[in-house]
């Protein structure tokens, strides 16, 4: 187990590890004691609407981690869902569920996370993988259509998910690395 700084602060001190309390308290008083000047601010708009999709992409992953994949085709290809997230859900019923959590219609949209005018990238006829960021924070989703061309697609690039600078399961890969060794395989069902 590593600890570092933070960690420290919070066995010791009892002040957050993680999470926006621990920039609004533990950072200023780290910073105090090490004599460095730090002046809090608000986030820009661009921030604002990164954490925005990094929620919205967190909140869609919750979900299809509840659904019932298709385990038959899972099973086929040997594929398994224990570090990744896969799952298998309609537009409308993830649309519905989403709405249910406190995101509207126009966030939805808006973000081209769910679909665009010539894609939906979640549906019953497809194995949706949640794609992460090297911090395992969800960013976007790759479905394998099961019936139809092209075989995979993937959300577009945002804020937060840019396809170039994003490996499939590199969050993975470094946690079992240093266990399994590192392999680099071609898609998501390679991954899974």
């Amino acid at each position: 187990v590593s600890h570092d700084i933070f960690d420290a602060c919070n066995e010791l001190e009892g002040l957050p590890a993680r999470g926006p309390e621990w920039v609004k308290q533990t950072l200023p008083h780290l910073a105090e004691k090490l004599g460095i000047e730090v002046q809090m601010g608000e986030a820009s708009p661009a921030d604002k609407a990164k954490g925005k999709l990094y929620r919205l992409s967190s909140d869609i992953a919750k979900v299809l981690s509840g659904t019932n994949t298709h385990m038959e085709y899972l099973k086929e290809r040997g594929w398994c869902d224990t570090n990744l997230v896969i799952g298998q859900i309609s537009v409308e019923e993830l649309k519905s569920k989403l709405i249910e959590m406190g995101w509207t219609h126009s966030d939805l949209s808006t973000s081209l996370m769910l679909e665009n005018s010539r894609s939906q990238y979640f549906g019953t006829d497809k194995i949706t993988f949640t794609i992460t960021d090297y911090r395992n924070r969800p960013v976007g989703f790759v479905s394998r259509n099961l019936n139809s061309k092209p075989k995979y697609i993937n959300t577009p690039e945002t804020l937060v998910y840019e396809k170039r600078k994003t490996l499939f399961g590199l969050s993975t890969a470094l946690k079992e690395s240093p266990n399994q060794g590192l392999y680099i395989e071609e898609g998501p069902g390679d991954v899974a």
